[in-house]
């Protein structure tokens, strides 16, 4: 439907092409507190030895 389209719409925009990650689309006709998407990822680093900052909830407190 028009949702689908939509997010299939910016999901191939964002991507490169042969490089979009899986994914499954369910079609269902409720969610919790009226939420139209829902999106589970999964990723991984090119370099696993690469140090990546780690979000810090205390700085923002500041």
């Amino acid at each position: 439907g028009e949702d689908f389209d939509g997010m299939n719409e910016v999901y191939t925009g964002y991507f490169k092409p042969g490089e979009m990650p899986a994914r499954t689309c369910v079609g269902v006709t409720w969610m919790v507190g009226g939420c139209r998407v829902e999106i589970d990822g999964v990723a991984r680093r090119r370099d696993p030895k690469q140090h990546y900052a780690r979000h810090d909830p205390e700085a923002e407190r500041h």
